[in-house]
């Protein structure tokens, strides 16, 4: 920081005897969708934003050689800003910001321009972080708990800049297991994590099938995470090629570059680089929190203990960072401009005792990050129209029985068919995503990618319309059975045969509910002469699926048909199977008016 002394003249601020003077807007390319720097000061009215009146003075001249106190970047609006700050000192010692602006036009602001900038990179007025908030108590074998744990829950994720940051799911495929990490949108488009998360340098592999949820939250009641905008998994993966060469964590820089954006988010946290607070902050998604498992957010205020490694690349602080929390933001609340601001992403530090670690935004990693907030995908970020929708009620990956579930799809449409194919646990928690081509009048078939032991359901989203089955084969006993692709979901169902006993039949029910809210399940078992037998009643959870054994549901022998309504609209299927045999047969559900 330079001792600048502000000097006023005749009403007219002066640097080294150069006047101040105004120049005329301009445009810039910016990103789809993107408010222009004309109209950021009307976008701040129509959201109603608080003004604060910032401390901010027409910038001077004669600052060229100066070296700025602060380098910021930042997308506000869906346009990407960069400027410089420069604090002066009154005589009374308060400061004054200021702002020279290098993108989306190189230009010198005036002091309500400057004011229009930073309130819009600040969205809300912040008085402090984590002021209030019971601690937790956190054991976890990659724990980053330096003395007490001080984390506190952040219990309102859908507003800025907490929508930002996001929880990432990755697949281990040489354990097939699911991690969890932390991230933060610098961009519609650009998901940034530590390089740890996408790839591995010790054994030189990459994580796969990236699942990323800005702002969720676990719903207790409802006992699953909530997305209050969306998941995206159709998405590319990068680090940078230090750490990627090396593996040192003074690189650790990874992205996700999205392939379609997520509604509802259009400013993202500012990035300050070089800056060497005393002070941090940080947000992001701890695997455990008091001891049990935790998918929310959490925070808390820490001291910075000091820099190591390459140029100082490295942050040792006292904050409390756990596995399934890396790769969230360290940043600062500046007090002048009242915002948030980037500064370190949060890294593992090999569970060292004294204090964890973040990889600093630097002068040297500037142009990599400028990249990655200019991302823009081919499509523009629209991505593929899926709006034809397919279900299958069943999937079983059983490792024990050699059990395995297949989809053969084809398109008989005259134009490619993109398909979007995620598996669901029983619980609803996704398990995998992937995305199939499948070319005009084309067919494919492939196994499903879940990892061992999984049992659920599956959806189809496709550009046109998809006609298929599934599969399910087994080793032991050798057999299959096939499901048609339900295109409609149902209330009212009715299996049309009922075989359920305790010598020579089973009765599998299975049931699929895509919605997002749970549903009771009601079973009416009817005889052969039409007369209701029984009634049973279930929940099964919002995108959730259930197997239901008749013959143990109801405790008695069934033959007939069967009713079966839905408080949610759902799709079922009935597999019929004698238990002295490997004979299987499955039968749809009949929709009823």
């Amino acid at each position: 920081m330079k001792n600048r002394l502000l000097h006023v003249l005749a009403g007219k601020l002066v640097v080294g005897g150069l006047l101040f003077f105004h120049v005329t807007w301009g445009w810039a390319a910016a990103l789809p969708e993107a408010v222009p720097w004309p109209q950021l000061g009307v976008r701040l009215a129509e959201k109603r934003v608080a003004m604060l009146d910032l401390p901010v003075i027409d910038c001077p001249l004669g600052l060229a050689d100066e070296k700025p106190d602060h380098l910021v970047i930042q997308v506000i609006e869906n346009t990407l800003y960069e400027w410089k700050e420069y604090e002066f000192f009154t005589a009374d010692g308060e400061v004054r910001l200021a702002l020279e602006m290098i993108r989306p036009e190189a230009r010198r602001l005036r002091a309500d321009e400057a004011q229009i900038l930073l309130n819009a990179s600040r969205l809300v007025e912040i008085d402090n972080d984590y002021a209030q908030g019971a601690q937790a108590e956190s054991q976890f074998s990659r724990t980053g708990i330096i003395g007490q744990d001080d984390l506190i829950k952040v219990t309102d994720t859908t507003g800025f800049p907490w929508h930002t940051i996001a929880f990432i799911d990755a697949f281990w495929e040489p354990t097939a297991e699911w991690y969890s990490y932390s991230g933060f949108m610098i961009s519609p488009y650009a998901v940034v994590t530590t390089a740890w998360a996408l790839y591995d340098f010790d054994v030189k592999t990459w994580y796969r099938n990236f699942v990323v949820i800005p702002g969720a939250y676990y719903n207790q009641g409802e006992q699953r995470t909530e997305a209050p905008f969306g998941r995206i998994s159709n998405c590319n993966k990068a680090v940078s090629s230090a750490f990627h060469d090396t593996g040192k964590s003074e690189y650790s820089y990874g992205v996700l570059l999205l392939k379609e954006r997520f509604p509802g988010i259009d400013t993202f946290m500012a990035l300050e680089f070089d800056y060497e607070p005393t002070r941090l902050n940080y947000a992001g998604y701890p695997g455990y929190v008091k001891g049990a498992k935790s998918w929310d957010m959490w925070g808390m205020g820490g001291h910075v203990l000091g820099y190591e490694g390459l140029n100082n690349r490295l942050m040792k602080t006292d904050i409390d960072i756990t596995n399934g929390g890396y790769g969230g933001p360290l940043y600062i609340y500046n007090s002048t401009t009242k915002a948030r601001r980037v500064v370190a992403v949060s890294i593992w530090n090999n569970n060292h005792p004294n204090y964890n670690s973040g990889a600093r935004l630097v002068s040297a990693n500037k142009a990599l990050f400028t990249d990655w907030l200019q991302y823009v995908p081919p499509s523009g970020g629209s991505g593929p129209a899926y709006d034809n929708y397919s279900y299958v009620p069943y999937l079983s990956n059983d490792g024990a029985a050699g059990r395995w579930t297949g989809l053969a799809l084809t398109n008989r449409n005259g134009q490619v068919n993109q398909v979007k194919v995620e598996y669901f646990s029983r619980a609803g928690l996704l398990l995998n995503s992937e995305t199939k081509e499948i070319a005009a009048n084309g067919q494919t078939s492939f196994a499903a990618q879940v990892p061992a032991a999984s049992e659920g359901w599956i959806k189809l989203s496709s550009t046109e319309p998809l006609q298929g089955l599934a599969l399910v084969g087994q080793s032991r006993p050798e057999s299959m059975f096939d499901m048609d692709l339900k295109t409609t979901l149902h209330s009212r169902l009715k299996l049309a045969h009922l075989a359920a006993d305790a010598g020579s039949w089973n009765s599998l029910v299975m049931i699929c509910n895509p919605n997002d809210s749970p549903a009771t399940i009601t079973y009416k078992a009817y005889n052969t002469g039409g007369g209701l037998v029984a009634t049973r009643s279930g929940g099964l959870a919002a995108r959730g699926s259930v197997q239901t054994n008749l013959y143990t549901l109801f405790g008695q022998a069934l033959a007939g048909s069967m009713i079966i309504e839905a408080t949610q609209p759902i799709t079922a299927f009935l597999l019929y199977d004698s238990k002295t045999t490997v004979w299987k047969a499955g039968l749809s559900a009949i929709p009823v008016q």
